[in-house]
């Protein structure tokens, strides 16, 4: 069912370059492999995210329909603990699961890129989650991706195709690109661990996104970044009194802009004076600076040519807690590649790590346990998530 999404988000593979810095810089925790030693419902593993706690953690399959949760054992290993799958006697609406992100320790929530869905799983006084809310305009995906069909007077909440979520820092909204609604829409969390739909960002406007698939979100200056895959388009925005404005558009050109192709991931300095994009259809990752006008401007481009396999068809960069590394990698290639950051943010490669035995290939994610080296890394087609420690 997922494959369709992927063929969708088509990636340029450069093929094997000639580098050898392949480190063993990492030590394999654990592996959890589908349908093995009690785990399940992880064929085409999208994402692990743990809470902030470390204590916990969960996961979605594109090709299972599933979300997964997990808790750790008494040797700090996960273990799964629940497992919600849609199926025809139990239609719930994950089918394409994409993310899912604890808010707390007691609430996440889900999107479903092929149910054009956003589902809320809350625990319960015995500590179980439950599905609690969903918001779904229930339209067909076969009707959402036929292109003969016009499907905007059905798409009422901006979630036909929704990809990622993003979290405000102090975890009170949630905003969710959807690819084939091109907007992304904003909710509300409140402190009861309730959700209440916002609406799209750019309300009536309907501005061209380019079909979105992330979102940075700096509450503090109220401005929000978005990656429009389709169209090779960020899009900035400013909020004021609720209201969302566009104030900068960075389109791919001829000059100094043709790696902006197929923007599929974004990282961000914590005072968003920098933000990083992982752009895969150029195999690069383009670093953006603030100006004293609050406009971005490129500061460095990054491409496989200068740093090798890992950033083929690059679709997820991820910096550390301090910002002083940032790791990327693909999932038309394998292995990892870091950087060191400097302090204007321009990035240094370092090195690429991978197992050559055992290769870490297809990644459709990167996530830091908090506080921890601990690294959860998805490998799509080999229905498998390793956690790596990171050697310091």
């Amino acid at each position: 069912m997922y494959k369709f999404a992927i063929s969708a988000f088509a990636f340029i593979a450069l093929g094997a370059m000639p580098f050898s810095a392949i480190s063993n810089t990492f030590d394999v925790v654990q592996t959890i492999q589908n349908n093995t030693a009690g785990f399940s419902g992880l064929d085409n593993p999208r994402t692990l995210r743990f809470n902030l706690q470390g204590t916990r953690a969960v996961a979605v399959s594109g090709d299972d329909n599933a979300l997964v949760t997990f808790a750790l054992n008494e040797n700090g290993l996960l273990f799964q603990d629940q497992h919600f799958q849609s199926s025809d006697t139990q239609p719930l609406l994950l089918t394409g699961a994409s993310d899912a992100v604890f808010v707390n320790s007691n609430l996440i929530l889900n999107t479903s890129f092929y149910d054009g869905a956003l589902n809320v799983f809350a625990k319960d006084n015995a500590g179980k989650f439950n599905l609690v809310q969903s918001f779904s305009d229930e339209v067909s995906y076969k009707v959402v991706f036929d292109p003969t069909k016009n499907t905007s007077v059905q798409d009422t909440l901006g979630l036909f195709a929704p990809w990622k979520i993003s979290l405000s820092d102090d975890k009170n909204d949630a905003f969710i690109p959807s690819y084939k609604s091109n907007t992304v829409t904003a909710f509300k969390i409140t402190s009861a661990n309730r959700v209440t739909w916002l609406g799209p960002i750019d309300g009536a406007e309907q501005t061209d996104m380019g079909g979105p698939v992330d979102v940075l979100i700096n509450k503090k200056v109220d401005e929000l970044i978005v990656a429009g895959y389709e169209g090779d388009v960020i899009t900035l925005w400013h909020q004021t009194n609720g209201t969302y404005a566009m104030k900068q558009r960075i389109v791919k050109n001829d000059s100094n802009l043709r790696a902006l192709s197929k923007p599929q991931a974004l990282a961000s300095s914590p005072n968003f004076t920098i933000f990083y994009v992982a752009a895969a259809g150029s195999s690069s990752i383009l670093v953006f600076e603030r100006q004293q006008n609050g406009q971005y401007h490129l500061l460095q481009t990054i491409d496989a040519s200068q740093v090798g396999k890992p950033l083929n068809g690059v679709s997820s960069i991820l910096l550390d807690a301090d910002s002083k590394r940032l790791y990327a990698a693909s999932e038309s290639s394998s292995g990892i590649a870091v950087f060191s950051v400097s302090a204007t943010g321009k990035l240094t490669h370092i090195e690429n790590f991978d197992d050559l035995t055992n290769p870490l290939a297809n990644i459709s994610a990167l996530a830091f346990m908090a506080k921890t080296n601990l690294l959860a890394v998805p490998l799509a087609k080999q229905d498998t998530i390793k956690i790596l420690k990171i050697r310091k």
